[in-house]
């Protein structure tokens, strides 16, 4: 591991397997430098309070089966500091009901997370989880900002979600995306699935990907009253008991197939004097206009890019990502 004296700031480089483990709870800044092969190691998470700028590159061939330990199956334990510009790919993790940590929330990034996970990616990964917590991609506990970040992995267990597990007090999911298959008997969700509900929001999201419950299936989230803001579904949602887009909505669209929705696509605006959320039927028309996505739903043109709309042959708004 290197120091980045030319920077003239504390900072690492991380191009091995050693260096990835020595890691710790401390404020440097580290930058990967290449990929990192997990194949073969018995990884154990840490604390990390620091910056690791994952320059595009990936961690691969991550694997955890068994019983998950307090730790978490992740990279980190507890994050409190940055993740970006990362990579998980072909990460396999299949995890065990028993032990003292069956109920927790668990995901790849962190299991916890106060910080910040920007700009990263899971790819060709699977997560199978028989643990009674909620199993997702990148966060298990949320109380931080993940922002512009998108799971391709499937995803299958009790609870289960594409991008945060639980999120409490101020957390912001923001420009995220879900292209994995998300399958659950008890909640599934496309962004977020919590039964928790304080001052936090989940906006412009998108779900592509095929969610399935036993019991309730959501397109973003399953909570109640949380702030749901400019988010997109384009997949379909099937719930055994209900099926919806979820949360307390606010310039939401989907043109996916929720079960027991006929009138889709429709978009949904919260209306402040009956305190309800009010569902709208769109037309094609509207669905191929710019100003639809600007001015009806209000939608912001520097973070959506609607230079491609067709919706007849599936061309919808994208995420600008940074």
């Amino acid at each position: 591991m290197k120091r980045k004296d030319e920077l003239k700031i504390d900072a690492l480089y991380v191009s091995s397997v050693d260096d990835l483990k020595n890691i710790q709870d401390t404020s440097y800044y580290y930058e990967l430098t290449n990929d990192i092969d997990l194949s073969g190691i018995n990884w154990v998470p840490v604390e990390f309070n620091g910056v690791l700028n994952g320059n595009g590159y990936s961690i691969k061939n991550m694997t955890y089966i068994g019983e998950i330990p307090e730790t978490g199956m992740g990279l980190f334990s507890t994050l409190s500091g940055v993740v970006c510009n990362l990579t998980v790919d072909n990460a396999f993790v299949m995890s065990s009901s028993k032990g003292e940590y069956y109920d927790n929330s668990h995901a790849l990034i962190a299991e916890n997370n106060d910080g910040v996970v920007l700009n990263c990616t899971i790819n060709s990964s699977s997560i199978i989880s028989m643990l009674d917590g909620n199993i997702a991609g990148f966060v298990g506990h949320n109380t931080g900002l993940i922002r512009g970040c998108v799971n391709n992995a499937d995803i299958s267990g009790r609870r289960a979600s594409g991008i945060v597990g639980d999120i409490y007090g101020y957390s912001r999911v923001d420009r995220c995306v879900n292209n994995g298959n998300i399958t659950a008997s008890r909640h599934a969700c496309g962004i977020v699935e919590s039964e928790q509900t304080s001052g936090y929001y989940i906006k412009n999201c998108i779900n592509n990907g095929s969610i399935t419950s036993e019991l309730t299936a959501c397109a973003i989230s399953i909570v109640p009253r949380t702030p749901t803001i400019d988010c997109l579904n384009t997949g379909t949602v099937k719930g055994g008991v209900s099926a919806g887009v979820g949360g307390e909505n606010k310039g939401c669209l989907n043109i996916g197939d929720i079960a027991g929705d006929n009138d889709s696509p429709a978009y949904y605006s919260y209306d402040a004097d009956s305190k309800n959320v009010v569902r709208t039927i769109c037309t094609v028309d509207q669905l191929n206009s710019k100003e639809f996505y600007t001015e009806t739903l209000g939608w912001d043109e520097e973070i959506w890019d609607f230079s491609e709309l067709d919706f007849e042959n599936g061309k919808y708004p994208k995420l600008k990502m940074d």
